[in-house]
């Protein structure tokens, strides 16, 4: 997250939902409340669990990575930056792109 301003600001918490290219909202993340310090990036570690809204939409996606294939997925929300203690309502939209991986010779089984 960037922060180009001269202040230090509050992202709070929210659900990140992923779509795909298609426009397929396939799952959510929580998103936790952060501090994003001025003049710069922050880098962020997190762990969340996936909630899965569309099993197909997730295994299409997943397939084509496995394929090779590059995709890209949309994060995308409603936050609020709080500054001062005056909360700003804002859209979050990213978008995040990841190379396939091709797999030969490999076999997988579900259980």
């Amino acid at each position: 997250l960037n922060n180009a301003g001269p202040l230090s600001v509050s992202l709070e918490q929210f659900d990140a939902t992923l779509v795909d290219l298609r426009g397929r909202e396939f799952g959510w993340l929580r998103f936790p409340s952060v501090t994003l310090k001025p003049h710069g990036p922050t880098v962020l570690k997190l762990e969340s669990q996936l909630v899965v809204l569309d099993e197909e939409a997730l295994a299409a996606e997943g397939s084509k990575l496995l394929h090779g294939k590059r995709i890209a997925w949309d994060v995308k929300g409603q936050s609020a930056v709080v500054v001062y203690g005056i909360p700003f309502r804002v859209d979050v939209w990213k978008r995040l792109e990841f190379l396939g991986a091709l797999l030969e010779d490999f076999e997988a089984r579900s259980l």
